[in-house]
């Protein structure tokens, strides 16, 4: 379970037709570990982006079911090498949500 806090809440007016959040979070994470919305105070996600804070690993994330509520963000993280999968825990990462 990855540990997420989160740093900065904006409210982002008329943001896709409605009022949307643009939540920044810090997050320890493993490859192919899962971000929930609720673990960002939010009900549903309809963007990220995941960036590794490690100079060695590159960190992507993928929103599941977009505007669903209760989806979540799939975590990928590996060497910059690309060939060897991050260890468990063993990365911390900003992620960036727009959600409600």
């Amino acid at each position: 379970m990855p540990v997420v806090t989160v740093k900065h809440t904006f409210i982002l007016t008329r943001t896709r037709g409605r009022n949307m959040l643009f939540v920044w979070a810090d997050a320890e994470v493993a490859d192919g570990e899962t971000i929930h919305a609720r673990d960002l105070g939010l009900k549903t996600i309809y963007d990220a982006e995941v960036i590794s804070n490690n100079a060695n690993i590159n960190a992507s994330g993928t929103v599941m079911y977009p505007g669903s509520y209760g989806n979540y963000i799939v975590v990928y993280g590996s060497d910059v090498s690309g060939s060897v999968v991050a260890a468990a825990g063993s990365f911390w990462a900003i992620v960036k949500a727009l959600g409600i």
